[in-house]
């Protein structure tokens, strides 16, 4: 796979209602178990679908309050999470987007507008980590990659 393909390789499509059947199905499962898992199932299954739509239920709900304007922190207080990882679920979600490219192309490839940093170049960001880029490239980018599609 060439980097042409690895940059805009894309997730299977998600098939939205066999993720409902399997939802269903599960539960289903425990409504009929009334509340008491049978020795035929194992707890480590149960404890690890249990752990990972936690996690689901906590990143979709992350997500929706900082698109509604709160703050990684607000997020954090409201859900009982860390910061850290409400902004974490936020840059996931934000690269698994349509469209997203690595910061280090868009450096690579677009000068700054904003603080005139040459392509190739890092932002002047004093207390950022070094990929991080002004809003103003990233659709300096957009732009230049969208002229160069026609």
């Amino acid at each position: 796979m060439n980097k042409t393909e690895a940059e805009t390789k894309k997730l299977k499509p998600l098939n939205l209602e066999k993720l409902r059947r399997d939802m269903e199905l599960i539960m289903d499962e425990i409504d009929r178990t009334g509340g008491v898992l049978p020795d035929a199932y194992s707890p480590v299954m149960w404890q690890r679908l249990q752990e990972t739509t936690e996690k689901v239920a906590d990143a979709i709900q992350a997500v929706r309050l900082k698109l509604s304007g709160l703050t990684c922190g607000e997020v954090a207080l409201k859900l009982g999470l860390e910061t850290a990882q409400v902004a974490g679920y936020v840059a996931w979600n934000t690269m698994l987007q349509p469209g997203w490219v690595a910061p280090r192309f868009i450096i690579r490839e677009t000068p700054c507008p904003k603080c005139r940093a040459q392509a190739g170049e890092r932002c002047d960001y004093s207390s950022a980590p070094a990929h991080k880029i002004h809003r103003e490239r990233r659709e300096a980018h957009r732009v230049t990659a969208a002229m160069k599609v026609r």
